[in-house]
């Protein structure tokens, strides 16, 4: 303690130092400035002065010499003694306030209130702006009839009407008034950590204040730095030329998590452990080299899913730090961060952090809900918020409670559901549950101190120093590193030494940081223009282990790490590029009486090469996987040397001759295989797409996706089954799984895995909105994972490979296909015509099984008038499940018109028929069971008065479901009547009516309902 408040001392003694020599450099430049100013003015000002006395006294001397010489009229005498008068009244003044400034210039040091009087005000602003809409909706009566159960149905059909208070919409607003500033966004989407955010910032010239929804990061020392979303406050402060000054105070809910998961020689998805993810905090390593979103790999925040762009072999694997939410909380933060300018090209860093915990923080239970959309398979439905707390789910289809294992079944860790027999198409399914409580033990306050300083040192080049010391219960330790390093136009090396206590404690962040204590080296020298060499090698003692191939253990205390990575460059513009690279990690760890050896070997070979309308991109690469236990005291080890290679070779072409057609090939192939055939697979992954657009007015589309030799799950595509949240009973389908765009969605391109660690070339996107891309739907691959296993796994997924030598030789021969065409043809101006297949197959997946899917969709619509629209849809859906024996074949029609204006006279009707027939075999005996579904919707607009509006919805559904388990026979009918007061043009209140009947085969799941809500409207 009294070494930190020691160095608490020392900071604020600088700190006030600086201000100090800030406040004397920034007043005395401007005073003589001033000064000099005032100088330049007076001496302007008698000069003018002198002159206009010479010519005063001309004109005196002439009209003396005109009144004795010569004898003129009295007219023009009392004109010239009239003149004669003017200049002498107007010299006298004049003589009087030159005399007066030079008495003045002794003083000629503004005070200070005078230069405040003088300071040069700000523009004085003031801007608003906003657009979106949000609606704020009250329930200030309801009445609800039936059974218990009834009542119970209508809750979970009718989520938002049964709630008291209700907020929907997406609102962004700007506000500015001077030097103050309101920037919100407000999406009531529940589980989304930044859906809700807003910063109030003011401006002060030097000094800015921020407050509000913010991602704070204090930067500059590594060992004393973070960066973290939350919300609290920022304040910053420019000393001039000096320095600057940082302070922030938070406290956060968010937690750093880091999952480990094993390749499965598919490129994903790959789910990670807490969901939802805090947008872009993730940082994504494979086989401890980084990754880069969007060219390696995509990731869905909110499902917290990775799809990369080439299937990752098992012998590799990956490592995701993230920041998620609702993990317990971090505690207050207050960090303090300063960067003082010490001399020409130098400077000093100061960084004070305090994390205030209590000695345990536990995870408020709150349960959270899910709405789905069934389209005709059993899934899989992925939950939002995971892990899920075992037993705590409840699962609803069409309001009939499922029971697990035997109807559904649920993968807690991964938060994945999948039913035993397809969902019917149109089917709501509700999912309510709780997310696995957390409890994190913490020791209490956390202080950390750090120093860091650069500076040239001339030719020899920059060195610079930082340092870093921890306080707080048995965290007491100190960080430190030196590093040298110089650049040139053909050398630039680096050379590091660190060394990082025992007991020192870092503030966690998503940047993989390690104790890591040793020598560090890098260089790259250029030999020619175009050809240059890249090196860089290590020899350090690292707390922990590390993320690379078949050797990772989670129970790794300590490991001596040596690494070693040479790439050759050349890059010459209209020749080829070529990079070879050879990249070596080793580490050495041990427990109890068993040191363990392992090392990965990485060498890579990508050339790329452009010739006109054509592009050639290919890579191969060789890793050498090594795991070499040995006893410490000469006995036997429980296991023998276990190794691996891995070969994968890549290959993408692309031709595109002009803007109408682009034709895209990309192969890779990985390849595994043990000396001691423990693990032998092989993958290999085909993608063929074509966009053709012969008219202005026709666009084809195609693509071909095969994945073979992985466990996969193309039933994905169906869009709904993950991401489709049922709008209410008489939402309509939403069937956005059927209705596919066009577009081929290649725009991942050639660089995915690092391009195997070389790649930088990223390929464009050529379709309109991306349908079958293969970075981020289709092959889709689970791995041979076992349901009991993910209970106890704290890390993720199992691994695959396992390195002892009686286990049995794994081939995988799974397989996966996606093939797409699509049309869309605009004959007329207001016609469009679009045309969509898609065939899907999969053999072996861990979650679906085997099945094969074809949907065809056909869609149009036509703006007949400037009022009037018709538009309308067919689909045909199959799906044949292979192993269990399933068949169903969903058929769905859709026919709509609107006539009106927007915000006028308006009438909008809408008729859905769907039918789903399911073949089922059930001891050995066929059972047919059929799903049919007719919604017809009716609204009409009014503006009954210049601010008054009216708006009346009627809708009839009728849904035929297998009895017993998907609720049988029932009908809905709802009726809703809205009247709007717009008090502005952007602001109304209004009032609903809402009546609901169902009736059914069932009565004790009949109700009738009659809510009256109140409304407050945005819209900008």
């Amino acid at each position: 303690m009294r070494k930190i408040c020691f160095w608490l001392t020392i900071v604020f003694a600088v700190a006030l130092f600086s201000a100090s020599i800030c406040g004397q450099e920034s007043s005395d430049p401007i005073a003589q400035t001033k000064q000099a100013a005032n100088g330049e003015k007076r001496k302007s000002e008698k000069s003018e002065d002198e002159v206009q006395n010479g010519k005063a006294a001309e004109e005196k001397d002439e009209a003396q010499k005109e009144e004795t010489a010569e004898k003129k009229d009295e007219v023009q005498k009392e004109e010239t003694a009239k003149k004669t008068d003017e200049s002498e009244r107007e010299t006298k003044p004049e003589t009087e306030n030159s005399g007066e400034q030079v008495l003045k210039e002794p003083n000629t040091t503004p005070t200070p209130s005078e230069q405040i009087k003088k300071r040069k005000k700000r523009p004085f602003e003031f801007k608003i702006s906003a657009h979106g809409y949000a609606s704020l909706q009250y329930q200030i009566g309801n009445s609800v009839q039936g059974s218990e159960q009834g009542r119970q149905v209508y809750r979970y059909e009718n989520f938002g009407l049964s709630k008291g208070f209700n907020a929907f919409g997406s609102l962004q607003v700007d506000w500015q008034i001077g030097n103050f500033s309101v920037r919100g966004e407000w999406t009531p989407a529940r589980y989304s950590p930044t859906a809700q955010r807003f910063t109030t910032q003011y401006n002060a010239g030097s000094t800015k204040f921020t407050y509000g929804n913010l991602f704070l990061s204090l930067q500059g020392n590594q060992f004393v730095s973070f960066s973290r979303y939350a919300q609290g406050l920022q304040v910053e402060h420019k000393f001039g030329r000096l320095g600057d000054l940082v302070l922030v105070t938070f406290e956060t809910p968010s937690q750093i998590v880091t999952d480990v998961l094993q390749g499965n020689n598919s490129p994903g998805p790959y789910f990670l452990r807490r969901t939802p993810v805090i947008d872009g905090s993730e940082q994504v390593r494979l086989d401890e080299r980084p990754l880069r979103r969007g060219v390696d790999y995509t990731i869905d925040y909110t499902y917290g899913s990775i799809m990369f762009a080439t299937p990752i072999p098992p012998t590799s694997t990956i490592a995701v730090s993230y920041e998620t939410v609702g993990y317990g909380g971090a505690g207050r933060f207050i960090g303090l961060r300063s960067n003082i300018r010490t001399g020409e090209g130098s400077r000093l860093g100061i960084t004070f952090l305090t994390q205030n915990v209590p000695f345990t923080v536990t995870e408020r239970a709150e349960r959270f809900r899910d709405e789905f959309v069934g389209n005709g398979t059993t899934g899989p439905f992925l939950l939002q918020v995971r892990p899920v707390a075992m037993g705590s789910e409840k699962v609803f289809v069409n309001g009939i409670q499922q029971s697990r294992d035997i109807h559904y079944r649920i993968n807690y860790e991964q938060g994945i559901i999948n039913f035993l027999q397809p969902v019917p198409a149109g089917a709501i399914v509700i999912v309510e549950y709780f997310r696995a409580a957390a409890t994190r033990a913490t020791v209490g306050t956390l202080r950390m101190l750090g120093l860091d300083w650069n500076g040239s040192m001339g030719e020899i080049g920059r060195i610079s120093w930082q340092f870093g010391m921890s306080s707080g219960g048995d965290r007491n330790g100190w960080a430190s590193e030196l590093r040298l390093s110089n650049e040139t136009n053909r050398l630039a090396y680096s050379l590091r030494w660190q060394k990082v206590g025992k007991g020192f404690t870092r503030v966690e962040n998503t940047d993989f940081f390690r104790n890591d204590s040793g020598l560090s080296a890098e260089l790259r020298y250029n030999f020619l223009e175009g050809l240059s060499l890249l090196a860089s090698w290590q020899s350090v003692k690292t707390a922990g282990g590390r993320y690379f191939g078949i050797s990772f253990s989670d129970n790794i205390s300590e490991s001596k790490n040596r690494d070693l990575n040479l790439q050759l460059v050349f890059e010459r513009p209209k020749l080829p590029r070529l990079q070879i690279s050879h990249q070596r990690l080793k580490s050495d760890f041990g427990t109890g009486s068993t040191s363990t050896e392992t090392s990965k070997a990485f060498t890579t070979v990508y050339l790329g090469y452009r010739i006109g309308q054509l592009s050639l991109d290919g890579a191969w690469e060789r890793s050498d996987d090594s795991y070499t236990p040995s006893s410490q005291d000469g006995s036997q080890p429980n296991l023998n040397a276990t190794s691996a290679e891995t070969d994968r070779k890549r290959v993408s072409i692309m031709f595109q001759p002009g803007s109408k057609l682009s034709i895209a090939l990309d192969w890779t192939q990985n390849f595994s295989d043990s000396a001691q055939q423990q693990y032998r697979s092989r993958a290999t992954q085909r993608i063929f797409s074509v966009n053709y657009k012969p008219w202005q007015n026709l666009q084809i589309s195609f693509s071909h996706q095969k994945l073979s030799g992985a466990s996969s799950f193309s039933s994905l595509l169906g869009g709904t089954v993950l991401t489709g949240v049922a709008a209410g009973s008489l939402g309509g389908l939403g069937y956005g799984g059927f209705g596919y765009s066009l577009g081929t969605g290649y725009g991942t391109g050639f660089g995915g895995y690092g391009t195997f660690g070389v790649g930088t070339t990223t390929r464009p996107s050529y379709g309109p909105t991306g349908m079958t891309g293969w970075g981020t739907m289709g092959t889709s691959g689970w791995g041979s994972t076992d349901w009991g296993n993910f209970g106890g796994t704290s890390r993720g997924l199992t691994r695959q490979f396992s390195p002892f030598p009686n286990s049995p030789i794994r081939r995988m021969g799974n397989e996966s296909m996606v093939t797409s065409f699509g049309i869309q043809w605009m004959p007329m101006q207001r016609l469009v015509l679009s045309v969509d297949l898609t065939m899907n197959s999969d053999k072996g997946s861990e979650l679906v099984g085997s099945l094969r899917q074809r949907d065809l969709s056909f869609s149009g619509s036509w703006q007949v008038s400037r009022k009037l629209n018709l538009f309308s849809q067919f689909t045909r859906s199959r799906t044949t499940y292979l192993t269990e024996l399933n068949d169903s074949l969903t058929l769905m029609g859709m026919f709509g018109l609107t006539w009106g204006d927007y915000s006028g006279l308006n009438f909008s009707l809408n008729f859905q028929r769907l039918r789903m027939q399911n073949l089922r075999i059930v001891n050995r005996v066929p059972q047919l069971e059929e799903t049919n579904y007719n919604a017809i919707t009716a609204s009409l607009q009014v503006p009954i008065a210049k601010r008054w509006m009216l708006r009346v919805r009627a809708s009839r559904l009728q849904n035929t479901s297998p009895a017993g388990v998907f609720g049988g026979r029932y009908r809905t009918m709802e009726l809703e009547a809205d009247l709007t007061y717009n008090i502005t043009r952007n602001i109304g209140f209004g009032a609903l009516w809402t009546m609901t009947k169902r009736r059914g085969d069932r009565p004790e799941q009949d109700y009738s309902a009659s809510i009256l809500r109140a409304a407050i409207n945005f819209q900008f």
